[in-house]
């Protein structure tokens, strides 16, 4: 519960950014909001399948974390570059 306030929170914070630092403080309170985020899933896999089929499902789970991970910013650099960055941030906000 506590993660999804620090989420919560630093998505607001980062939607009233005014400055790059401002932003970048939103962004590390999201980060540590994440950080259960991105273990609940190997946690919950171990704890679902036996240890001989446990590979395969971390291996899918890591793919789609990393790949996320790796092509969102460039994708999201791009919109960010050519639109008005506070405008994005509150219109993904009100969704």
């Amino acid at each position: 519960m506590f993660a999804t306030l620090l989420l919560v929170g630093g998505s607001i914070w980062g939607a009233c950014a005014n400055d790059y630092n401002s932003l970048l403080g939103a962004r590390i309170l999201q980060g540590f909001g994440t950080g259960p985020f991105e273990m609940l899933v190997p946690a919950s896999i171990g704890d679902m399948y036996f240890v001989h089929q446990r590979g395969k499902r971390i291996a899918i789970q890591a793919m789609s974390m990393f790949g996320v991970s790796f092509l969102t910013p460039i994708v999201s650099g791009v919109v960010t570059d050519r639109l008005y960055l506070p405008r994005i941030s509150r219109s993904l906000l009100t969704v």
